[in-house]
């Protein structure tokens, strides 16, 4: 059974979304076409080579020109929303962990492929893949993912794992066959080099890597010296934050991501302000419309 805070969480993400489902961003691809078997859009002037079946005579009558039917077929397209549940999620410098985060954008994500009129899966990983729930369509399948989605952190298991990229979009490769749009929810942050599997996947894909990074994975504040634990490892360290090559390589390492994404052939869906969330996932889908 489902916790209040669950449920509040379901109904939050799907007020949120309510915006951005009728901005078609992800989903619901109409293209211009005459038959039975597709929705009736508009009449617009007969035109030679167009089908005789589909004048309207009625329509063309009253206007004095001859008029046919004019209907949409919609293509649309397998959603696969992707998220990063290893150890280093499961961290956060403010009061919100970085999996609380990540767990709404794969809901919004779904959401608003379910808007689309796209059959929308799941994928749960860490150094492997622990939840796989095959592309569907429904008010029931939607839910089961979204349910999924916000108890992602009773998988034990997986919370204690490392992240293996590597590994996950290997497996990935082999599972998911037919083309899909693939939302990649993670912070990236992996010692194993996975370009070349994250390439492979975008020649067969289309993927898309939604990056989201604690504000201390992109600079830490000049205080001093600090503790801290690597998530992925465990190990222990002492910082000097006053130092400038610390910071430096937190600039180098998203750098260096930025360069890989480009180099794979993958999309990047940078999300740096949790309040404007909405905002930026319209304005990147837009371009990415307008670029094609």
């Amino acid at each position: 059974m489902l916790s209040d805070k669950i449920k509040y969480q379901i109904r939050r993400v799907r007020l949120k979304v309510s915006t951005l489902v009728g901005s078609s961003v992800v989903g619901n691809r109409r293209l211009p076409n005459q038959g039975t078997g597709f929705e009736f859009d508009q009449l617009r002037e007969y035109q030679f080579g167009d089908d005789v079946r589909f004048i309207d005579w009625k329509s063309s009558a009253r206007a004095g020109r001859t008029l046919t039917k004019q209907f949409f077929e919609d293509r649309n397209q397998k959603v696969v929303v992707a998220l990063d549940i290893s150890r280093s999620s499961f961290v956060g410098s403010n009061k919100q962990i970085k999996i609380e985060f990540m767990a709404e954008l794969a809901a919004i994500f779904t959401l608003v492929a379910q808007g689309g009129r796209d059959e929308v899966g799941l994928v749960l990983f860490s150094d492997k893949i622990e939840l796989y729930s095959i592309p569907a369509i429904g008010n029931g399948h939607v839910q089961k993912i979204l349910e999924q989605i916000f108890t992602c952190d009773k998988l034990s298991d997986a919370i204690r794992r490392p992240t293996n990229l590597k590994a996950v979009l290997a497996k990935m490769g082999q599972v998911l066959n037919k083309k899909n749009l693939i939302l990649l929810i993670s912070d990236f942050i992996d010692q194993n080099d996975f370009s070349q599997e994250l390439q492979a996947l975008g020649r067969r894909h289309d993927v898309v890597a939604v990056r989201w990074l604690d504000q201390f994975e992109h600079a830490f504040p000049v205080v001093g010296l600090l503790q801290v634990q690597d998530p992925e490892t465990g190990q222990l360290a002492m910082l000097d934050l006053r130092k400038t090559d610390l910071r430096q390589h937190l600039k180098q390492r998203v750098q260096s991501q930025n360069k890989q994404f480009i180099s794979c052939g993958v999309g990047l869906l940078d999300i740096r302000n949790p309040d404007h969330v909405v905002g930026e996932i319209i304005s990147f889908f837009q371009k990415r419309q307008i670029a094609r």
